[in-house]
């Protein structure tokens, strides 16, 4: 089962630390560590940041791709409490 977030360009969200995502449409936006990161399809997106990282799509929506098989179930519970579970 694959994990899928969209984000719309007013939205926008916290990915928790430890998560590995791949942008697979769109573009937008990762702060981590205090830096801004150009975020484009193809993208992979590693979250080493013990705080997790913000993520705004910008331009249209951005769609983000899990890159582990199944939700944990700390992820699960995330999804969940953010909205985006499914």
């Amino acid at each position: 089962m694959e994990t899928v977030i969209v984000l719309q360009p007013d939205e926008l969200l916290r990915l928790p630390a430890h998560s590995q995502w791949e942008c697979i449409g769109g573009a937008g936006w990762l702060s981590q560590h205090g830096l801004d990161t150009t975020v484009l399809c193809g993208s992979r997106l590693d979250i080493d940041d013990p705080r997790g990282a913000l993520i705004e799509a910008i331009g249209g929506p951005i769609r983000l791709r899990h890159r582990q098989e199944a939700a944990t179930p700390l992820l699960s519970r995330w999804l969940h409490r953010v909205g985006h579970a499914g």
